[in-house]
């Protein structure tokens, strides 16, 4: 979840936006708790903020709904995604996208239950757009910036797209497996079925 030591402009946070912070963050949490014990469609404002001790209302000064919620919780996870893998050093664009892969189903392992949750029928089709459309931008962000290398001369767009929905559904289909295979494992797999050759060393 978000830690906050400042704001924005690097000024000490106010005990007033520190409190805010706080509660938005215990939102947050009963929020994600619940959805992994309830599955989207049962979950309730009233049931996150009975869980997170707050008044109904407090939802509001937050969040319109449960859908704007959810949504949050999967921003910050993403924003941490999209860290893990600025830090990826590889200049070589086939050893990236490995690098790249390898990151990305170990950070679905991380959050195994939530994903489980929401990559299932116990989700929403609505949040799983929104998945989608996450990874189809940093997929065209990677090949426009040729940090990964091409294997087609289609359109970024079209390419960006397949190659989501494909990750997407060996992803949902790894966490009906209990993570047999490790994410070093899968990644592997993911680069040999599409570059047509092994990963390199």
């Amino acid at each position: 979840m978000i830690r906050h030591a400042s704001s924005a402009d690097g000024r000490p946070l106010t005990r007033n936006e520190r409190r805010r912070i706080r509660t938005r963050k215990q939102l947050l949490e009963a929020a994600a708790e619940l959805l992994v014990e309830t599955g989207y469609d049962d979950l309730t404002i009233q049931r996150i903020t009975d869980r997170a001790d707050l008044a109904r209302a407090t939802f509001y000064i937050y969040f319109k709904d449960k859908e704007e919620a959810v949504w949050a919780i999967l921003e910050e996870s993403f924003s941490e995604l999209v860290q893990i893998q600025r830090e990826i050093k590889e200049s070589d664009p086939q050893r990236y996208r490995l690098v790249k892969w390898r990151r990305i189903f170990e950070y679905v392992a991380a959050h195994r239950p939530l994903l489980q949750t929401l990559m299932s029928d116990r989700g929403h089709i609505k949040l799983n757009q929104r998945i989608a459309a996450f990874m189809v931008a940093t997929l065209e962000d990677d090949l426009r910036s040729g940090r990964v290398e091409r294997t087609t001369e289609l359109s970024f767009e079209f390419e960006a797209n397949f190659f989501a929905g494909a990750m997407m559904q060996v992803v949902s289909w790894w966490l009906t497996r209990d993570q047999a295979l490790t994410p070093a494992e899968m990644a592997n797999m993911v680069f040999e079925i599409i570059m047509r050759k092994s990963p390199p060393t």
